[in-house]
């Protein structure tokens, strides 16, 4: 019994786990300033971070690959 009871106060006590340590009140565009960031993308520039999400997008986007 006394392990049920260990066993289930762990799991009651797991931390969350988060994918981004980065603060979430950060906006999108100034987020990043690392070695992995798209080429041709500059870190603080909103209209190049939206640029760079729309050639993304369209480079995902599988009706425009059938053309």
């Amino acid at each position: 019994m006394l392990i049920a009871v260990v066993m289930g106060l762990a799991a009651c006590s797991e931390r969350p786990q988060t994918a981004n340590p980065r603060r979430s009140d950060t906006l999108a565009w100034q987020g990043a300033n690392d070695p992995y960031v798209a080429p041709g993308w500059k870190a603080g520039d909103k209209t190049s971070w939206e640029e760079q999400i729309r050639t993304r997008a369209q480079t995902q986007n599988e009706y425009a690959k059938t053309k």
